[in-house]
């Protein structure tokens, strides 16, 4: 893998889930939709000074509605997990990007 490029994508586990459960008040209040579903399906990520979680999040249970997801995570020791970003109107197809 090149330095500061993402990995491959990979299935979401409990851990991707753990993540993006932190977040999920914050982004419907940026948004400002309440979602019905809030579950974490791929990832890939990317090493900087701690590491950048890019997670494609489907938000509704009956259409292919999903949310990107950009969550970093310090170093340990350096601090809590924060939101960084996120990207609306994504598929389930949709790769995962740098944003």
């Amino acid at each position: 893998m090149i330095p500061g490029s993402l990995s491959e994508t990979k299935a979401a586990t409990s851990e991707q889930q753990t993540l993006v459960d932190m977040f999920k008040s914050e982004v419907e209040n940026g948004t400002g939709v309440s979602y019905d579903e809030f579950k974490a399906l791929k990832y890939s990520t990317q090493v900087v000074a701690g590491v950048n979680y890019y997670v494609s999040v489907k938000v509704d249970s009956t259409k292919d509605d999903v949310l990107f997801l950009r969550i970093f995570k310090p170093l340990p020791g350096a601090g809590d997990a924060k939101l960084i970003g996120y990207l609306t109107g994504k598929n389930s197809s949709d790769d995962l990007v740098i944003f």
